[in-house]
């Protein structure tokens, strides 16, 4: 299904961060507008444990949304930081066992930035060493060269981040994780319309993977501030001035979100899809999800 997706028009996918927590109830409520395949994303993207802050299991939560929408593909995130070799490869065939078709190699936050400051990284291998252990699995063989007794049929995805100080250097690594296994990259939000261009336009000139462009709509000013401070992330002056002088949640709200439309629409032909950021407002994201729908009838 995912690479199908791909092929036939521009594709939608939906942040989606578990709860901290085992119940699901608000999630999946807010989610079930989604029953109606007409307005629905073509995969949710689940996070694990974002920032090095605990929540739920994404595959867990993937699972649960693969029962309950069975029309859109959970894409769950995957990290290095938490497991060792053995418990990667045992957590990749669980998931496959579930019925998980695609994961997105990741090699974490640094424990520095979330709940547990002092707690230990485990860090085995980086997001491209995942790769080749996904690549391992899928050959029917373990990273110690044990026959499986059936292998895992994975499609990768990877992130890459627009904002990076150095554009030729993030493509470089853009391009190595395609050569180890990537098919679809997700970005990092931007919120520069020209740093987008710019960025996308070099990554399509140098690799055929399949790019997604970050979108985070913002509903206040603090949380904006907030993302803003996150390593990697950068927000354009010219967006802050302007969320700046919102006199109101509501009118930052939509601000955003025109901003995102735009933004789609100026690099919408350097891309091959939509990835929709949620942050702390799933709701906001569902409703951006929608407007892209409605300008994009055909996908």
């Amino acid at each position: 299904m995912l690479k199908q997706r791909f092929e036939n028009g521009k594709a939608f996918c939906l942040e989606v961060n578990p709860p901290r927590g085992t119940s699901v109830s608000v999630i999946m409520e807010r989610l079930s507008c989604f029953n109606d395949k007409s307005i629905s994303p073509d995969f949710f993207n689940v996070t694990d444990s974002a920032l090095a802050s605990m929540k739920l299991s994404p595959i867990a939560m993937s699972s649960i949304l693969r029962s309950a929408f069975p029309h859109i593909e959970p894409l769950f995130n995957f990290t290095c930081r938490d497991k060792n070799l053995i418990a990667l490869q045992s957590d990749l065939l669980g998931a496959w066992a579930l019925g998980l078709k695609s994961l997105i190699a990741l090699t974490g936050d640094k424990m520095s930035v979330g709940d547990i400051p002092n707690g230990k990284c485990v860090f085995e291998v980086n997001s491209v060493g995942l790769l080749g252990l996904v690549e391992k699995l899928n050959s029917g063989y373990t990273y110690t060269d044990r026959k499986l007794n059936a292998p895992t049929d994975y499609l990768c995805g990877v992130v890459v981040n627009p904002n990076a100080n150095n554009i030729d250097s993030e493509i470089k690594r853009l391009k190595r994780k395609e050569d180890s296994g990537g098919y679809y990259a997700l970005s990092q939000p931007i919120f520069d319309i020209e740093r987008a261009i710019e960025f996308f336009s070099k990554a399509r000139e140098t690799t055929n993977i399949k790019l997604m462009l970050g979108l985070f709509p913002m509903k206040k000013l603090v949380s904006l501030e907030h993302v803003a401070s996150i390593p990697g992330i950068k927000v354009a002056p010219c967006f802050m001035d302007a969320a700046n002088r919102c006199e109101s949640d509501s009118e930052l709200e939509e601000l955003s979100l025109n901003h995102c439309l735009e933004l789609a629409q100026r690099v919408e032909n350097l891309v091959d899809g939509f990835h929709v950021i949620t942050g702390a407002s799933l709701k906001m994201g569902i409703n951006l999800v929608k407007l892209l729908k409605a300008k994009h009838p055909l996908s």
